[in-house]
Protein backbone atom coordinates (compact mmCIF):
# COMPACT_ATOMS: atom_id res chain seq x y z
CA UNK A 1 0.00 0.00 0.00
CA UNK A 2 0.90 3.66 -0.66
CA UNK A 3 1.41 6.53 1.61
CA UNK A 4 -2.09 8.57 2.22
CA UNK A 5 -2.61 11.47 0.62
CA UNK A 6 -2.05 14.39 2.59
CA UNK A 7 -5.71 16.80 1.81
CA UNK A 8 -4.26 20.27 1.37
CA UNK A 9 -8.00 22.39 2.04
CA UNK A 10 -8.05 25.99 0.80
CA UNK A 11 -10.92 28.16 1.84
CA UNK A 12 -11.13 31.57 0.00
CA UNK A 13 -13.16 34.74 1.85
CA UNK A 14 -13.63 37.87 2.18
CA UNK A 15 -13.62 40.05 5.86
CA UNK A 16 -16.95 40.56 6.87
CA UNK A 17 -18.54 37.70 5.67
CA UNK A 18 -20.58 35.56 8.48
CA UNK A 19 -20.79 32.18 6.26
CA UNK A 20 -16.71 32.58 5.87
CA UNK A 21 -16.57 32.76 9.83
CA UNK A 22 -18.58 30.23 10.85
CA UNK A 23 -16.94 28.10 8.30
CA UNK A 24 -13.26 28.97 9.93
CA UNK A 25 -14.98 28.42 13.47
CA UNK A 26 -16.24 24.75 12.29
CA UNK A 27 -12.84 23.80 10.73
CA UNK A 28 -10.82 24.61 13.87
CA UNK A 29 -13.18 22.80 16.16
CA UNK A 30 -12.33 19.77 14.15
CA UNK A 31 -8.78 20.51 14.20
CA UNK A 32 -8.67 20.86 10.07
CA UNK A 33 -6.17 23.16 9.60
CA UNK A 34 -6.83 25.47 5.98
CA UNK A 35 -4.71 27.86 3.78
CA UNK A 36 -7.37 31.06 3.71
CA UNK A 37 -6.78 33.52 0.72
CA UNK A 38 -8.78 36.86 1.23
CA UNK A 39 -10.23 37.40 -1.95
CA UNK A 40 -10.36 41.71 -1.34
CA UNK A 41 -6.21 41.57 -0.68
CA UNK A 42 -5.29 38.72 -3.31
CA UNK A 43 -6.18 38.85 -6.96
CA UNK A 44 -5.18 34.88 -7.78
CA UNK A 45 -7.42 34.40 -4.69
CA UNK A 46 -10.49 36.56 -6.11
CA UNK A 47 -9.75 34.98 -9.80
CA UNK A 48 -10.08 31.54 -9.07
CA UNK A 49 -13.10 32.59 -7.07
CA UNK A 50 -14.50 34.45 -10.07
CA UNK A 51 -13.79 31.33 -12.64
CA UNK A 52 -15.48 28.41 -10.43
CA UNK A 53 -18.81 30.89 -9.84
CA UNK A 54 -19.28 31.85 -12.96
CA UNK A 55 -17.68 35.35 -12.85
CA UNK A 56 -19.90 36.03 -9.45
CA UNK A 57 -17.06 36.16 -5.47
CA UNK A 58 -19.04 34.13 -4.00
CA UNK A 59 -17.28 33.07 -1.10
CA UNK A 60 -16.79 30.85 1.07
CA UNK A 61 -15.24 28.73 -2.14
CA UNK A 62 -13.24 25.73 -0.55
CA UNK A 63 -10.75 23.77 -2.66
CA UNK A 64 -8.80 20.65 -1.49
CA UNK A 65 -5.61 18.99 -3.17
CA UNK A 66 -5.73 15.82 -3.96
CA UNK A 67 -9.26 16.32 -5.14
CA UNK A 68 -12.01 14.22 -5.73
CA UNK A 69 -13.97 14.67 -9.53
CA UNK A 70 -15.17 17.53 -7.63
CA UNK A 71 -12.47 19.35 -6.49
CA UNK A 72 -13.95 22.18 -5.32
CA UNK A 73 -17.16 23.42 -3.02
CA UNK A 74 -18.65 26.81 -3.01
CA UNK A 75 -20.88 28.10 -0.01
CA UNK A 76 -20.19 24.55 1.83
CA UNK A 77 -21.98 23.78 4.77
CA UNK A 78 -19.65 23.09 7.47
CA UNK A 79 -19.93 18.78 6.85
CA UNK A 80 -19.18 19.27 3.44
CA UNK A 81 -15.20 19.91 3.80
CA UNK A 82 -14.82 17.84 7.04
CA UNK A 83 -16.67 15.05 4.99
CA UNK A 84 -14.20 14.80 1.97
Amino acid sequence: MGEPSVIVVQVYWRPGCPYCRRLRRALTRRGIDAQWHNIWADDAARSFVRQANRGDETVPTAAWTPGPPCDRVVHPADGSVTRS
